[in-house]
């Protein structure tokens, strides 16, 4: 994270909203290691932390969730990046249910999860963990998003994949 983030967090290492910068920063680097350990730190943090007095239980509870749901996407994505598919693949479909109304990082949420379930599948030549794959990736290839054509592209290489004879 840029310098004035890190003094940031020397000051108070528990600064939710600095931890999700520091973690979109880095993942946005692809420096997974580092958008790792702010998302897994970020995940611990808000789970742990007492409601603020000037926030109401409805707002908290919507800021915890989405804080949640972002830090396990983006842990997701950092293992996806580190090969550890089924850390990601856990990490994913712990972010899905808290991402689904976010029509920026469900698409993207969604290819990651058909990466991760494609890499499973096809290493433990689980027909239907690819086919989980294939349904993540047809339903990001349905999304307007920056991920939408490889979404597109994945999910005929998996049909491909699964219509080929063992």
């Amino acid at each position: 994270a840029p310098a004035r983030q890190q003094q940031e967090l020397q000051r108070d290492p528990n600064n939710e909203d600095v931890l999700l910068f520091a973690a979109t920063f880095n993942a946005q680097k692809s420096q997974n290691d580092k958008a790792l350990n702010y998302a897994m730190t970020l995940a611990k943090i808000i789970q742990a932390k007492p409601k603020p007095a000037d926030v109401s239980d409805t707002d908290w509870n919507k800021k915890k969730e989405t804080y949640l749901g972002l830090s396990y996407w983006i842990e997701g994505m950092g293992y996806n990046g580190q090969q550890k598919f089924s850390d990601a693949d856990r990490a994913l479909k712990q972010a899905l249910p808290l991402v689904k109304d976010n029509k920026q990082v469900l698409p993207v949420e969604l290819f990651q999860l058909g990466v991760a379930d494609f890499a499973i599948g096809k290493a433990s030549r689980s027909r239907s963990t690819m086919q989980e794959a294939l349904k993540y990736s047809q339903q990001s290839a349905a999304m307007p998003s920056p991920v939408q054509t490889e979404a597109a592209s994945n999910a005929k290489a998996i049909a491909r994949a699964l219509g080929a004879p063992k």
